[in-house]
């Protein structure tokens, strides 16, 4: 009994004294993070690729996207179990759209519109537990789940009817705050292999990373498998 008591003893020291190495370069990390990230982060025009097929063609673009709250992220270390706390109390993302998208190649079929988006997150909570043997490696990050309390969306000038818009939006934000309560997981675990993936980049890496290669890390990671059978689910669910 003694000799286990005394391997517990001995592992709990280890491991705390891992904890203690890993929680100064995380923080570390986090505070690099926020210092990269503009309040508010503003793109004036960019086009998004529709993908030219018998199904859907045209175009489609935001203008003045700007999204707000990120800088004031909240963050906490946990000793026991080792772990971060992730808070956002206030997200919100608004932009301009336009969008011209004929279905089968027939114009009198096409969706558009031209007008305002607003997608407003309150409450976001990350918990993720750490690995204090494997911060150097590349999965410093052992789990992770993410909660969001309230997601809020409206859209105008669908289809040029601001009646239809307000139908939708109504829709929206109860499909959209059900919709990611089904897909939690597959949402969680990709977003466990972007942080994991930003995580080994600064931890390897001697210059801060810039937001456009920390962004270029959250796109490439949407190949993830997990992630994309979770858009897919809610493509195919709101047709």
């Amino acid at each position: 009994m003694k000799v286990v008591l005394i391997l517990l003893f001995a592992s709990y020291a280890v491991a705390s004294k891992e904890i203690q190495n890993v929680r100064g370069p995380i923080e570390d990390i986090a505070e690099k993070i926020r210092k990269i990230i503009p309040e508010p982060i503003e793109v004036d025009k960019f086009d998004l690729v529709i993908p030219d097929n018998v199904l859907v063609s045209g175009s489609a673009n935001v203008t003045n996207f700007t999204a707000s709250g990120l800088k004031a992220f909240t963050f906490k270390f946990k000793m026991l179990p080792p772990g971060i706390k992730i808070g956002l109390q206030a997200f919100s993302l608004d932009t301009k759209y336009a969008v011209d998208l004929p279905l089968l190649r027939i114009p009198l079929l096409s969706i558009f519109g031209n007008g305002n988006i607003r997608i407003a997150l309150s409450n976001l909570n990350i918990d993720a537990g750490i690995n204090p043997f494997g911060l150097n490696g590349k999965t410093p990050i052992a789990s992770l789940s993410l909660d969001i309390q309230k997601i809020e969306f409206s859209i105008s000038g669908f289809f040029d009817d601001d009646t239809l818009s307000q139908e939708i939006s109504k829709f929206l934000e109860t499909y959209v705050l059900q919709t990611f309560e089904k897909n939690k997981k597959a949402i969680s675990e990709f977003l466990k292999t972007v942080m994991n993936k930003i995580m080994y980049a600064f931890m390897h890496r001697n210059a801060t990373l810039t937001v456009d290669e920390v962004a270029d890390i959250a796109y490439k990671s949407g190949s993830s498998l997990s992630f994309s059978e979770a858009l897919n689910h809610i493509f195919t669910t709101a047709i």
